[in-house]
C-alpha cells in the first residue's frame, strides 16, 4: 500500500481529538453513560430502598384458594400472600399468585399446579422425588396433617 492509500483512510487532523475520532465520542458518551446507569445508579437506588418485609411469627401464607402454609419467623418475602391480605383483583389473583421467601440466601419458592389425588399422595410424591438422588435437599420423617 502506498502513503496515498493509508492517507486515504485515515481520519483528517479537523476531526480529532487526542488522536480520537471527533465523530466517535457522543457514541462513546452514551455507552458510558449507560454503563454509569447500570453499574452505580441502580446498585445505588436499590441500597437506598428499604427491604423489610419479613414474617413473623404465626403468619401464613396462600398457596392456592384452599391450600395455606405456614412460615416460620424471619423469612424475607418476595412475593406471596398472606391469608390476612386482600387482592386487588379478588379471587383471581389468588389463583395465580406464587409465594417466593428468602432467607440468609436461600430461595425457596412455591408454585401451585394440577393435581388431582389426595395431599397424603402429593406428599409421598414429594419425597420420591428429593429421595431419589444422592445428592443435593432431602427430606425425612414421616408425613403429618397440618
Amino acid at each position: 500500500m502506498s502513503s496515498t492509500e493509508l492517507s486515504g483512510r485515515r481520519v483528517p487532523v479537523e476531526h480529532r481529538w487526542l488522536g480520537l475520532d471527533r465523530r466517535s465520542i457522543p457514541y462513546a458518551v452514551v455507552a458510558f453513560a449507560v454503563l454509569a446507569l447500570w453499574a452505580w445508579v441502580v446498585p445505588w437506588v436499590d441500597d437506598q430502598v428499604a427491604w423489610d418485609d419479613t414474617t413473623r411469627t404465626g403468619e401464613a401464607f396462600r398457596v392456592t384458594t384452599e391450600v395455606s402454609m405456614s412460615v416460620p419467623p424471619g423469612w424475607g418475602v418476595i412475593s406471596g400472600l398472606r391469608t390476612t391480605d386482600e387482592p386487588r383483583g379478588g379471587d383471581q389473583a389468588r389463583d395465580v399468585e406464587q409465594t417466593v421467601l428468602t432467607k440468609d440466601g436461600v430461595v425457596f419458592s412455591i408454585q401451585q399446579g394440577p393435581f388431582d389425588e389426595s395431599p397424603i399422595r402429593l406428599l409421598d410424591q414429594v419425597e420420591r422425588i428429593t429421595g431419589a438422588g444422592s445428592s443435593g435437599y432431602h427430606v425425612s420423617g414421616e408425613t403429618r396433617d397440618i
